[in-house]
């Protein structure tokens, strides 16, 4: 392949590579809480009663979620410059949001029709890694433009 369709694809699979390399980092570095909060736990049991350690060990990491969540809250996305006749009400809604082919053609919305269950979850998947990864985000809107 050459041309736009094959950088579409290279930086695609970059992206998916990228996103699955996150999903180990994530998952090793929960596996790692877990070790660590484990031997907080049994640290704890040599100086008290074994339910008092797991209600000052599981205390502890409520905590510091309650604070990561804070920090989260208090970080905000920059602003946005509006579009005028966006897609959010007035006549830029009322064009293209009602038609469903504008969003697929008649054979992607039979095949939605005939398999809902794993179209529905195919939209939840997709929707989660794009809501997840910027990387993916415009390698999708890439290949879409």
């Amino acid at each position: 392949m050459s041309g736009p369709a094959s950088s579409v694809a290279d930086r695609l699979a970059l992206a998916l590579l990228r996103g699955l390399l996150a999903a180990i980092a994530v998952v090793m570095a929960l596996v790692g809480l877990g070790v660590l909060t484990w031997a907080g736990f049994t640290a704890l049991t040599y100086v008290m009663d074994p339910a008092w350690a797991g209600l000052v060990t599981g205390a502890t990491l409520l905590g510091l979620a309650g604070v990561l969540c804070l920090v989260a809250l208090m970080l905000r996305a920059p602003d946005r410059p509006r579009r005028e006749g966006g897609s959010r009400g007035g006549e830029g809604a009322a064009k293209g949001a009602a038609d469903p082919k504008m969003i697929a053609s008649d054979a992607a919305l039979a095949a939605i029709r005939e398999h809902p269950k794993s179209s529905s979850l195919v939209a939840l998947f997709a929707g989660l890694v794009l809501g997840v990864s910027p990387e993916l985000r415009r390698a999708a809107l890439d290949a879409l433009e």
